[in-house]
């Protein structure tokens, strides 16, 4: 079966949560959104109950990531706590739920894996670079506002900073 989307819990995104990334150190925050994609991603097409197994071989080469840059980004999604982990030597992930809001987003699932299985756009990054995470901000913002019905998103660059803390000059960048 093909999933054409996959629902993240917004409640990070929707209270500001993307101000929280450090753009003077981005390969952390950059590791920790391409695998809260992953995740998401996973867990809908290969999940048991909201939980996923992933080796980090599988996260290395489907998130084009080192091994100490998927360690990095799993610790930096514990600590805002978006994800669980269960296990001590096969480890499962699932994401956090928030007791207090339910809304989610759609995340498109099929169209950014290539042939091989992996995600094609994020081969391209080279993890260090605060415009990468920029990037990756502005496209889960987006997501974020964007309406069921539409195929665009309709953002002023001062309701991006506010959301996001995105300077200014880093929008055009990201976009």
């Amino acid at each position: 079966m093909i999933f054409h989307w996959a629902p993240l819990p917004s409640y990070f995104i929707r209270y500001e949560g993307l101000k929280f990334m450090n753009p003077r150190q981005p390969s952390k925050d950059i590791a920790a959104t391409k695998l809260l994609i992953l995740f998401v991603i996973k867990i809908k097409t290969h999940g048991v109950g909201g939980w996923v197994s992933l080796t980090y071989d599988d996260m290395t080469e489907i998130a084009g990531l080192s091994r100490t840059l998927v360690c990095a980004g799993i610790r930096r999604l514990k600590a805002l706590n978006l994800i669980e982990i269960d296990g001590a030597k096969k480890k499962r992930y699932s994401l956090r739920k928030h007791e207090t809001y339910k809304g989610w987003t759609k995340i498109p699932a099929g169209s950014l894996f290539n042939e091989a299985g992996n995600i094609q756009a994020f081969g391209t990054f080279h993890n260090r670079y605060d415009y990468e995470l920029n990037a990756l901000r502005l496209f889960l913002y987006l997501l974020h506002i964007r309406s069921n019905d539409e195929y665009y998103s309709f953002v002023t660059n001062a309701t991006i900073f506010k959301k996001t803390g995105m300077p200014y000059s880093q929008i055009l960048l990201a976009v």
